[in-house]
């Protein structure tokens, strides 16, 4: 059986509802990157040289995260009243270093994946208060080098069989492309996804709701 993400009967799909964009990356200027710190943090205790630093190069080597969640509130149909969309989009993108975020991933990095993916399953059904999850693929400790190649996707249907779980993955590298799956097997506990497997990346989770308020920076 097939569970799909859905709200009032209204099947999710990103040939429908994704953003239409690619993944892409901003290059901003002092004052644009002042004018979305302010948007997303509520305080922050480094120096403002370091947080404009680390936001510039997250936002310059894309905006994956931003755009998920931008697509999933577009689709619950949320008010969105600040700024145009890529500019929310950069202030959803910033948010991934803010304190609740950060614990979260630190959180879900240890848990075994299937532990996560059970509780991917559980955010897709309609008849649950938990909104769908995120999974975000992190490199693994020695892999770090590839800090920038981390990615967040929204699974939106799930399928289990004997021997593997199948995800559907809405991928903002792949805007409007229904056919994006990941598998991940039951009995050797591989996983692997668009060129990402358990070898080198590890799964984590997070909520809609780290991205979508102001929070703090870093801790």
């Amino acid at each position: 059986m097939i569970v799909h993400f859905k709200k009032q009967n209204r099947e999710f799909w990103p040939s429908r509802n994704s953003y239409e964009k690619k993944n892409y990356g901003l290059n901003l200027s002092k004052a644009q990157l002042a004018q979305i710190n302010r948007e997303a943090f509520s305080k922050s205790y480094v120096p403002v040289r370091v947080m404009d630093y680390i936001i510039a190069k997250t936002l310059a080597s894309g905006v994956c995260s931003g755009i998920t969640c931008y697509t999933l509130a577009k689709f619950y149909d949320e008010n969105i009243s600040i700024g145009d969309s890529q500019f929310l989009i950069a202030v959803f993108q910033a948010r991934t270093w803010g304190r609740y975020f950060l614990r979260q991933a630190l959180h879900s990095y240890f848990l075994s994946p299937q532990r996560l993916l059970l509780r991917v399953c559980s955010g897709l059904k309609e008849n649950k208060e938990a909104r769908p999850v995120f999974l975000v693929f992190l490199p693994r400790v020695f892999n770090l080098q590839n800090i920038t190649l981390a990615h967040t996707v929204l699974p939106f249907w799930w399928k289990e069989g004997l021997e593997n779980i199948y995800l559907g993955i809405y991928d903002s590298n792949y805007p409007g492309d229904d056919e994006r799956v990941m598998v991940y097997n039951k009995f050797t506990h591989s996983w692997s996804y668009d060129g990402k497997n358990n070898e080198k990346w590890v799964i984590t989770i997070n909520f809609p709701e780290n991205l979508t308020r102001k929070v703090p920076f870093l801790i």
